[in-house]
């Protein structure tokens, strides 16, 4: 069965950086009756001491929240030292996902711009992966910059070169290369399907969702791609609708993980 669930990531003015806290975006979740969540190390995250890891555990039980996985690093490009430290950052993740119980985190990979960015990126990738099977966990790599938002042609090649067995894909429904505001490019739903075979995971953006009807994103469409590749991971919401929408974020997340169910069902 596919699951409904949401990254913690959600505007709140209240909250550390103007981000809601991971606690009480859990409180969310299940109010809005998410099936899985995700957790952001990035964004609002309580977990920075053994303490507050084990209050988002305690509160993820008390729910009977799954953790999905982890998002645990940005992409693997820069100086040298940027990039060990990104490295170090997502096999920091890995020790959060066991102790949260997540079966993988994920690591942002961007596309290609020249192999001085292709080669480090491929090998600091080998490098987590080999760590994390050590530890029975899985890399989800997640199309993303820096350095740049990739093609799906670059994510194929990027988990070709890795060629790791604790590897799988996050797949994106909008952050590719050439976006642009408004509604998904017709070219994008090719790519999603060539990349929906070896998915895992949907990071499921919502962008307008007044009408109850998420209108940037087409997911009968993109369901029907994933149904017939036998799917049965989870549509992780990322809310985009900040700004675009007459309901607050806490609305608006609770139409879109309504909206998400009603097609799951």
């Amino acid at each position: 069965m596919i699951k409904v669930g949401a990254i913690s990531v959600l505007k709140d003015d209240k909250g550390p950086g103007g981000q809601m806290d991971t606690e009480t975006f859990l409180d969310l979740a299940c109010e809005t009756g998410m099936d899985i969540v995700d957790i952001s190390m990035d964004k609002g995250f309580t977990g920075t001491t053994p303490a507050g890891l084990a209050r988002i555990k305690r509160k993820c039980v008390k729910y009977g929240l799954p953790v999905g996985l982890v998002s645990g690093s940005g992409g693997l490009v820069g100086t040298d030292e940027e990039r060990r430290a990104r490295t170090d950052k997502a096999k920091n993740a890995v020790a959060v996902a066991r102790f949260l119980g997540a079966p993988k985190i994920t690591v942002q990979g961007g596309g290609y711009r020249t192999e001085s960015y292709w080669k480090p990126q491929v090998d600091a990738f080998k490098e987590i992966c080999d760590y994390a099977a050590e530890q029975g966990i899985i890399i989800a790599i997640h199309g993303h910059g820096p350095p740049t938002t990739p093609t799906a042609e670059q994510m194929l090649n990027l988990y070709k070169d890795v060629d790791r067995e604790n590897t799988t894909l996050v797949v994106d429904t909008h952050k590719w290369e050439g976006y642009k505001e408004g509604p998904l490019q017709e070219h994008y739903y090719g790519w999603f399907e060539a990349l929906a075979p070896l998915a895992t995971s949907v990071r499921a953006k919502i962008y307008k969702i007044d009408s109850g009807r998420e209108e940037w994103c087409d997911y009968p469409r993109i369901l029907s791609v994933l149904r017939k590749n036998s799917f049965n991971g989870a549509l992780s919401i990322y809310y985009m609708g900040s700004g675009r929408n007459q309901a607050n974020e806490r609305e608006g997340m609770a139409k879109g993980v309504k909206y998400l169910k009603t097609l799951v069902s």
